[in-house]
């Protein structure tokens, strides 16, 4: 991290260099290591800073960082949350554009995996998301309208919208010497689809839930701690109009219709699961 200052003392714009080796074993599409020079960085709180550089593959990255005084060894650290690949692409069908930044390499993420998103409609306005995550295998980035509210508090949902992204990758790319899985692709293509789904409130406004045009519980959500949990299995009873989602953990839940439009939410005890409950790791 580097500031030049000139002859009168004013500093010029911060910069940063880097270069990262075989050892740490990351590579751009065409298998070259990461050398950046004087891209100019910019802090983003917390000891957290990032840089946009062009690879020498053509593609835009950025570079996001740590850097932190260690008190033990008596000098600063630096850990790399990512060298994230940055692409803008089209859904033919829709005219959306999707954003994504997708990690390279990482101390931090798994590379492969996405960083971040924007999503913009046909008509060029980006669309603020709610939720941006996974339900089973399936990408979901939500977006949701609210009431207007005088203070601080989130208005109730009146619309949620559920985009589906499905990425492929980009074939027939060179990558030298490099073994191709040692080689985070480049995405080819986007797929934007979208649902609409209804949500209703338990009936102190403490939970919320989400259940699409098939019955499907999607989401479970709690506005006081601001944490929710998918749901990737639903049977719905008509005769007590109770759904019954199961996680992709094997967590259960029971969401029962009332009369008023309101819910009730319980959780069933896992004693209660029956032992053919279909297991797995959390969305």
């Amino acid at each position: 991290m580097i500031t030049e200052f000139d002859e009168a003392g004013d500093a010029g714009e911060p910069y940063v260099n880097a270069w990262f080796g075989e050892a740490g074993g990351i590579y751009d599409t065409q298998g070259n290591l990461f050398t950046i020079e004087k891209a100019p960085y910019q802090s983003e709180g917390n000891s957290q800073y990032s840089a946009s550089f062009t690879g020498a593959d053509g593609y835009d990255y950025e570079l996001h960082f740590v850097v932190a005084y260690n008190n033990y060894v008596g000098t600063y650290g630096f850990r790399l949350s990512g060298i994230v690949r940055v692409q803008e692409l089209t859904d033919e069908a829709t005219g959306m554009k999707v954003k994504v930044g997708r990690v390279v390499g990482s101390d931090s993420y798994a590379p492969g995996s996405v960083f971040s998103l924007e999503l913009t409609d046909a008509a060029g306005q980006v669309l603020t998301y709610d939720i941006i995550g996974y339900i089973g295998e399936d990408l979901y980035y939500i977006v949701r309208e609210r009431e207007e509210t005088e203070g601080d508090e989130p208005g109730r949902i009146t619309s949620s919208t559920y985009y589906k992204l499905v990425f492929t990758d980009k074939t027939g790319e060179t990558v030298g010497d490099i073994p191709a899985e040692d080689i985070v692709p480049a995405y080819g293509t986007v797929t934007v689809t979208s649902e609409t789904v209804s949500t209703y409130y338990t009936a102190d406004g403490s939970f919320y839930v989400d259940i699409d045009a098939n019955n499907n519980v999607r989401i479970i959500f709690s506005e006081s701690t601001n944490r929710g949990i998918a749901f990737t299995e639903c049977e719905y009873d008509e005769g007590t109009k109770t759904y019954t989602a199961t996680s992709a953990a094997g967590v259960r839940y029971t969401v029962q219709m009332q009369d008023n439009g309101t819910v009730v939410i319980e959780e069933v005890p896992a004693e209660e699961v029956t032992d053919d409950t279909e297991t797995g790791e959390a969305a």
